[in-house]
């Protein structure tokens, strides 16, 4: 008769004893059927870093789950970009393997590891990368975070890929770490690559030119890693390594803009002024882009257009205590009042 607490679940219950041999066929079993789980390199500020084996997270309720993705029949490395994953950076971050959206595998840490090694194709360094994550640790603990780090974005792409390739190189003696460019394609590399094919023409303008500037311009998503700083509400993430490297993107996208449009605006002026207003959306203080596109307005004989963009310019640079120029004015006054005027005027400065 049992008695205590439990009483009511032991009651009526045989006690049995295995001996050793039957216990060890016991654990076999148990261990064939258990399935088998890649394990989550886990660090904590006063403990060394452990091997866990975390459950298996469910799908959202509102999607349903991907099939998994079958192992290669050799250890051949799959050309990119048709076998490779995608890597999108411009904008909020997302990884893909083929049409399967898998960013869900990377947690803000190694988030941020894809975004460096993205960032930096020609390599970075381990000291470069952890100073960048941790900058508030001491270089030793940095490192023993950064390797457990490193080791679980490995594991998640490899999860992602569904190979053990090695996503990552580590070249030496620099110890420079980037990605394999057969398994990772990048939308930040088309980016500079589509900048690099359209600045190689600069001057002859080509056909191809205009063609791979409108491309890069719809690369564009958003700011580089849009958002990545907020994804992680139990610890405050400092992503200052981010903002020179949005910085320089967004010049770029408005260089892009403005030259597409010089290019377009004797065969396409309509397209041009297009993208213009995108460019002084993006960046309405620039007193150039209001002047070009107040400019092509006037040479279609849009002059209601003209002084529209005139009012816009002029609100946002009263935000900033200053004025349109004179020239300016008297273009799109004297475009108003008449062809007449229109030709007395003098034309705006060209320039940013």
């Amino acid at each position: 008769m049992a008695s205590g607490a439990a009483a009511p679940i032991l009651d009526g219950a045989q006690a049995y004893r295995l001996s050793k041999d039957e216990a060890r066929a016991l654990m076999e079993r148990l261990l064939a059927a258990a399935p088998t789980a890649e394990p989550e390199l886990v660090t904590t500020p006063d403990a060394p870093t452990q091997t866990q084996h975390p459950a298996a997270t469910p799908p959202p309720e509102n999607m349903a789950a991907d099939p998994p993705i079958p192992p290669q029949a050799s250890g051949a490395s799959p050309a990119a970009p048709e076998a490779a994953l995608t890597i999108n950076i411009l904008g909020p971050l997302q990884v893909k393997a083929a049409d399967r959206d898998v960013t869900a595998l990377f947690r803000p840490l190694t988030a941020a590891i894809l975004i460096q090694l993205a960032l930096n194709p020609r390599g970075i360094t381990r000291t470069a990368l952890a100073a960048d994550l941790w900058p508030e640790l001491d270089p030793n603990t940095r490192a023993k975070r950064f390797k457990a780090t490193l080791s679980h974005v490995r594991t998640a792409l490899a999860e992602a890929h569904g190979t053990k390739a090695d996503h990552i190189h580590e070249a030496r003696p620099a110890r420079l770490l980037t990605f394999d460019p057969e398994l990772i394609a990048v939308d930040g590399w088309h980016f500079d690559q589509l900048l690099d094919t359209a600045g190689s023409t600069v001057g002859r303008q080509r056909p191809e030119h205009a063609t791979a500037l409108l491309e890069a311009i719809e690369l564009h998503r958003g700011a580089i890693a849009h958002g990545h700083e907020h994804t992680d509400p139990k610890r405050a993430i400092d992503e200052a390594w981010l903002a020179p490297h949005r910085e320089a993107c967004f010049h770029k996208l408005i260089d892009a803009h403005t030259d597409a449009a010089m290019l377009l605006r004797a065969t396409d002026p309509d397209r041009a002024v297009n993208l213009l207003e995108r460019a002084a959306e993006l960046e309405p203080w620039n007193y150039a882009l209001s002047e070009q596109i107040i400019e092509l307005h006037i040479g279609q004989g849009q002059h209601h257009a003209a002084a529209r963009r005139l009012g816009i310019l002029t609100d946002h640079l009263a935000h900033l205590g200053m004025r349109p120029s004179p020239n300016v004015v008297a273009l799109v006054e004297s475009a108003a009042a008449g062809p007449q005027h229109h030709r007395g005027a003098n034309p705006p400065a060209r320039g940013r």
